[in-house]
């Protein structure tokens, strides 16, 4: 049957407006698929990516504790780096104490004064001597005279300086000096000399030793003697 031209016209606008909607449906869909198709293939790729960075190990610096020399520890204990090898302090050596030159007996010519002996202690706070028997006056054996501690009471017998210095004469007790001058140093003045720590000086029948705790002066044949200090002192 034949269709006028209208109607023909009519019909082809209809499906052209249908397959319109029909596209307009699709296109959106279609256009998602692809995206998610886009997404999918390169999801490999970012996974790869990703996998790469977590897996790829993180460095740390470590320190070598063999190496390290900062200053403030070390086994030394001395604040000093670990590596320092230094010996450590020793305690220095006290001074040694004095020391005669000659120890023993010494020979008496050389602390002679005409007949007399005379020394001086090592401190130079005693003055001491040998005087011959024969030596008029009330010394006549051995004596040193100086400052010592302590000392008996002043007998009311002596009027005279009392007690700086002992002495103990020919067959006689020891005694504290009672004197009003200088009688174990030479009359002239001149210096006496020392007689060392450790040195003993005889003559006639007396004998003086010098110690660092003392002298002691002595008559050999009856032992009757003194030992004299600055803080002690010893009759015997």
């Amino acid at each position: 049957m034949y269709a006028p031209d209208g109607a023909n016209s009519s019909a082809r606008h209809g499906m052209a407006a249908r397959a319109a909607a029909i596209l307009a449906i699709w296109a959106p869909v279609v256009l998602v698929a692809g995206c998610g198709s886009d997404s999918v293939s390169r999801s490999p790729a970012t996974s790869r990516l990703t996998q790469t960075v977590i897996s790829s190990p993180v460095s740390t610096p470590t320190t070598n504790p063999a190496t390290n020399t900062a200053g403030g520890g070390g086994d030394l204990g001395d604040g000093g780096p670990a590596g320092d090898q230094r010996p450590p302090l020793t305690p220095q050596p006290s001074p040694p104490a004095p020391t005669p030159t000659s120890p023993g007996t010494v020979d008496p010519s050389t602390y002679a004064v005409g007949d007399r002996y005379y020394f001086i202690s090592p401190s130079g706070l005693f003055s001491c001597g040998i005087l011959a028997p024969s030596t008029p006056g009330a010394s006549n054996g051995a004596g040193c005279q100086g400052d010592t501690s302590p000392i008996p009471p002043k007998p009311s017998s002596c009027r005279l300086s009392w007690g700086h210095g002992i002495r103990v004469n020919v067959g006689a007790a020891p005694e504290f000096l009672c004197v009003s001058d200088v009688q174990f140093a030479p009359a002239d003045g001149t210096p006496a000399r020392v007689l060392g720590y450790g040195q003993t000086l005889q003559a006639y029948d007396f004998s003086c030793t010098v110690l660092e705790s003392g002298i002691t002066c002595r008559q050999n044949s009856t032992g009757r003697g003194f030992t004299i200090a600055r803080e002690t002192n010893r009759l015997f």
